[in-house]
């Protein structure tokens, strides 16, 4: 029955075609319009692309291996084309270095199927990091996402008639890790006698949700100390600036600690605000790294700077922040990002201080409570102390 009617009325055609070679296809679809004669129409049209097709086939495109298709067209048209953050490119070079060009290398694009996808999850499940531990999956879906990546961006150019399916790990989320309030007193305090270059980074990243390279690309034009306020419009990732995360700048509160510290800078309020006492910028690897020391002398276990992010947004989810302004505060793209801390605080709930409650209680406003409240937290506004040591952030 070529043209009929479903059961919800909609009229559908299906047929069994012959073409010039011999073989057979089988053709269904529904029309635009729900009309016997537009089916029909449709079923023609369908019938006719095929037949052309058949008679008159494109020539075949000369398809190059994927190794020459990644480091060329691929870098050149997409990565740089759709001007990839230099942070993005670096991960897709060191994945396609130390997981691709021995697997994929000298194979055509066109011999790349399902199977040999399937080869390539069985061989990293083999592959170890150079601590001696399984990959993750996470790092595991970021390589299937860069083969996907290229081998979609093929066919759209049409060296493949369709790129094969790809069938990415499923797998929970890690616990979110971040400091409890009497720790984040300690790791602030321990900060302190680190300087004041890293007790200010640290609070940018602790009091405001700034990523590492936005606390390394902010500027003293982007901080408005009268209104209590600063504004992340760029980055720093690999030694080279940028836009922030999602490529859109976003205004961030700042705590009282976060404004006290800042003001107790000594340099002159120009440049980067992270930056040596020469004021030349600070290399990315002294805060990364830097940033385990802190922890040590606090009598912590190490973390990464995402931490501190982390931290900056459970308190105030715990301390009440509408949701939708703490992803406004965060930069993220969807509030379900932003949801995992809410969710976090509601399985983990622990008591607030009653210091802290009492720095909320003095302020009416919803948001600036949540604000009075983290920057209550230190030990810097109830001790109104600023980093004394002499040790400083370098350049290496």
């Amino acid at each position: 029955m070529p043209i009929r009617r479903d059961s919800r009325g909609r009229w559908r055609y299906r047929k069994v075609i012959s073409l010039p070679d011999g073989t057979s296809r089988r053709i269904c679809g529904t029309p635009a319009i729900n009309k016997k004669w537009a089916a029909e129409q449709a079923e023609e049209a369908h019938i006719r692309r095929l037949m052309e097709a058949a008679t008159n086939p494109k020539q075949r495109k000369e398809v190059p291996t994927f190794e020459e298709w990644f480091l060329g067209r691929y870098m050149k048209e997409w990565c740089e084309g759709q001007q990839n953050k230099p942070g993005t490119i670096t991960e897709k070079r060191s994945i396609f270095d130390h997981h691709l060009r021995g697997f994929f290398g000298p194979l055509k694009l066109d011999e790349i199927d399902v199977g040999m996808i399937q080869g390539l999850k069985a061989t990293l499940n083999d592959v170890s990091t150079r601590f001696k531990k399984p990959l993750s999956l996470k790092t595991r879906n970021n390589v299937l996402g860069v083969v996907s990546n290229v081998l979609r961006y093929a066919e759209e150019v049409g060296l493949l008639e369709r790129a094969p399916r790809i069938r990415p790990y499923r797998f929970e989320r890690p616990a979110i890790a971040s400091w409890e309030l009497e720790e984040w007193c300690r790791f602030v305090d321990s900060a302190r006698r680190h300087g004041q270059g890293m007790m200010v980074a640290a609070l940018l990243a602790g009091d405001a949700g700034l990523r590492l390279g936005e606390v390394l690309g902010l500027r003293w034009e982007d901080l408005d100390l009268v209104a209590g306020r600063l504004t992340v419009t760029r980055q720093i990732r690999k030694g080279v600036e940028g836009t922030p995360k999602g490529g859109r700048r976003r205004s961030v509160p700042m705590t009282s600690s976060l404004a006290t510290a800042l003001k107790a800078l000594p340099q002159v309020r120009v440049g980067r605000v992270v930056c040596t006492p020469q004021g030349e910028p600070v290399a990315e690897a002294a805060l990364k790294h830097g940033i385990y020391g802190v922890c040590r002398a606090a009598g912590l276990p190490g973390r990464s700077w995402h931490a501190l992010r982390h931290t900056f947004a459970t308190h105030a989810a715990r301390f009440g922040a509408n949701p939708w302004r703490l992803q406004a505060w965060l930069g993220h793209s969807t509030i379900t990002m932003t949801m995992r801390y809410v969710h976090h605080v509601e399985e983990h709930h622990r008591p607030i201080p009653d210091d802290i409650l009492a720095a909320g209680n003095a302020v009416t406003d919803p948001d600036e409570r949540v604000i009075a409240m983290l920057g209550a937290r230190s030990a810097i506004v109830r001790g109104n102390r600023v980093a004394t040591e002499t040790h400083a952030l370098s350049r290496t």
